[in-house]
């Protein structure tokens, strides 16, 4: 019996260090919503944006350096790691904007080049990008860097968990966030991550994926059958 306790937890450490399990390359939900959870844990800011790009079977190689991050943060506006990037928010610029541009010499596009084609790769903001300045055709918006995260090869995601505030009334909202699914798979996380939308999709993505962050979280409560107290953003 202990034996079999033990292989099993050995097992799921093993799945839990892949990117995937799914024969069509989709991100793995579950390890999805576990590499995010240890973004908020080591490094959570009012607002922040994270990259990560990993070996596809050791997806948590990252979590070495992410325990420095957060001291880091404190007096730099920008983390810039191995495997790891990371954007406080600045009044100036948003926080994907800094790891985005300039396109094609970003910090994103740096990491994306360290692991070839075929890592693993994260793009996570924990607010949606906003329509007016990083989903906007301006000096400063992050379609360039989507098409770069849309060429990458191996298995990646683009990932968010609250919809910026000034963008949760628009009627253009969920056109917009179409933009990225239409490039990168695009999840919403909270303590469990479902698809929003992905590339070459024939659906537009799904209209959970647009309400606002107590609504979502009962949705995912409901689906997950959670209940509040066990459950968090």
């Amino acid at each position: 019996m202990v034996f079999t306790k033990l292989s099993r937890a050995l097992l799921l450490v093993s799945l839990l260090s892949l990117c995937t399990q799914s024969l069509d390359d989709e991100f793995d939900v579950e390890v999805l919503a576990e590499i995010i959870k240890h973004f908020h844990d080591k490094f959570q800011q009012t607002q922040y944006a994270a990259a990560i790009n990993v070996p596809k079977n050791n997806v948590f190689s990252f979590l070495e350096e992410a325990s420095n991050v957060r001291e880091h943060l404190e007096t730099n506006l920008i983390y810039e790691g191995t495997e790891l990037i990371v954007a406080k928010f600045s009044k100036d610029r948003h926080s994907e904007d800094l790891l985005m541009n300039p396109p094609k010499q970003s910090l994103l596009t740096k990491l994306l080049n360290k692991k070839g084609l075929d890592g693993c790769v994260v793009f996570y903001t924990l607010l949606s990008p906003c329509i007016d300045k990083c989903l906007s055709n301006n000096n400063n918006n992050i379609l360039p860097g989507l098409d770069e995260l849309k060429v990458h090869t191996g298995i990646k995601a683009f990932a968010f968990t609250h919809i910026y505030r000034p963008d949760q009334d628009k009627n253009d909202l969920h056109a917009e966030l179409g933009k990225v699914a239409e490039r990168v798979p695009l999840y919403r996380c909270f303590y469990k991550c479902i698809l929003c939308g992905k590339p070459g999709s024939t659906t537009p993505i799904k209209e959970v994926c647009t309400w606002e962050s107590k609504l979502f979280l009962e949705y995912i409560n409901k689906l997950y059958n959670y209940t509040q107290s066990n459950a968090s953003g």
